[in-house]
């Protein structure tokens, strides 16, 4: 039976896992390097509607800053605008973090800020701050340690540096996102454009981008200046996208380790997102504890997101040997096909089955 329970990393995974496993009455701790939670910030902060809904009752209150009903996918020479079926959100990711910090706390779980930790053998957790060391043991470790855990485990294969800035720009649509695909900018990855909120005199626009065999940041600037915005950063960001999909295993029983988050690889091999698939994660992990079989967190985790994907990891690789004349081409198509997509946490399965139905009404045409 697991009644402790230490999990390194106080990002949303670690937090987030903290919290289910403090509501079921395990003693729980969370290691955190950093001296606050939500900093430093990575995350561009879109969810969908679900899972919004889903954090708005879990801490009682509304995190959202911006709704989004729109995108537009761009080319060099060809864009669309998606009308989606339904909202996206951009949330507070700091606000976020920070509530739930504060669950975990009110569930009786302990919080150490400005606390290195590793796991270093059957549960066993080494830690270090200004404080001084010590050991702890633990039934079960939950490493959410992020990039930097993934990059340990794996090696640094399909994860790209990013890097992304904070603009305030006159008027803009506030309901609009935008990704542009240009290869002669960035080879590896589209740039995006989120309307983060309202600003003093506009819109405050995230813009941002990741590549491996370009900078990010000069990527960020020349699209920036291309496209007659103003150069003036209010904020910027650093960080990797993860798109390699699921590290596995998720659950290591020699070491009493589960992996959740970026350290298990658990984001969209599309578009480095992945809140959806952290939640689910550390629901699966909870339930599995409960019923007394850590081991069937990866199982479920994987029947639940496995299919999805490796679809998604086949569209990256199609879209990454396409030339730009074929993806300028494609654009209007892939619209199209997304405008019957209604869940964006299964895009790839979405735009099958939209393709699939798509065809089955052209076939039934006399």
């Amino acid at each position: 039976m697991i009644s402790s329970v230490g999990v390194i990393g106080g990002g949303f995974a670690g937090l987030y896992t903290a919290y289910l496993m403090a509501r079921e009455g395990i003693d729980v701790v969370v290691y955190e390097e950093d001296p606050q939670v939500g900093l430093p910030q990575h995350c561009t902060g879109i969810v969908s509607a679900s899972v919004y809904q889903l954090l708005r009752r879990a801490l009682g209150r509304d995190v959202a800053t911006n709704i989004l009903r729109r995108l537009e996918v761009r080319g060099r020479r060809s864009s669309a605008v998606l009308r989606a079926r339904s909202r996206a959100y951009v949330i507070d990711r700091v606000l976020v973090e920070r509530l739930l910090m504060r669950k975990c706390l009110d569930e009786g779980a302990t919080v150490l800020l400005s606390t290195r930790a590793v796991a270093t053998s059957r549960g066993v957790v080494a830690y270090f701050s200004a404080r001084g060391r010590g050991r702890s043991r633990h039934d079960l470790i939950v490493d959410a340690g992020g990039f930097k855990s993934a990059a340990r485990r794996a090696g640094l294969r399909g994860m790209l540096p990013a890097y992304q800035v904070d603009l305030e720009v006159d008027g803009g649509d506030l309901d609009k996102a935008v990704v542009s695909f240009d290869k002669g900018l960035n080879p590896d990855f589209f740039v995006w454009e989120v309307p983060v909120r309202r600003g003093g005199r506009g819109v405050v626009l995230r813009v941002g981008t990741a590549s491996r065999t370009r900078n990010p940041a000069e990527v960020v600037e020349r699209y920036v200046r291309s496209a007659g915005l103003p150069w003036k950063p209010i904020r910027a960001y650093g960080g990797h996208l993860l798109l390699r999909g699921p590290i596995r295993p998720l659950y290591d029983p020699s070491a009493h380790v589960a992996y959740v988050g970026d350290s298990a690889g658990q984001t969209k091999p599309t578009t480095g997102g992945g809140l959806a698939y952290i939640l689910s994660a550390a629901e699966a992990l909870r339930d599995a504890i409960c019923q007394g079989d850590p081991g069937l967190y990866e199982r479920e985790w994987l029947r639940t997101w496995g299919g999805e994907v490796a679809l998604q990891k086949t569209m990256r690789a199609v879209a990454g040997a396409m030339p730009q004349p074929l993806i300028d081409a494609a654009i209007p198509l892939l619209v199209w096909l997304a405008s019957g997509v209604g869940d964006m946490d299964r895009h790839a399965a979405g735009l099958l089955l939209s393709a699939l139905a798509r065809l089955n009404v052209f076939k039934r045409r006399p």
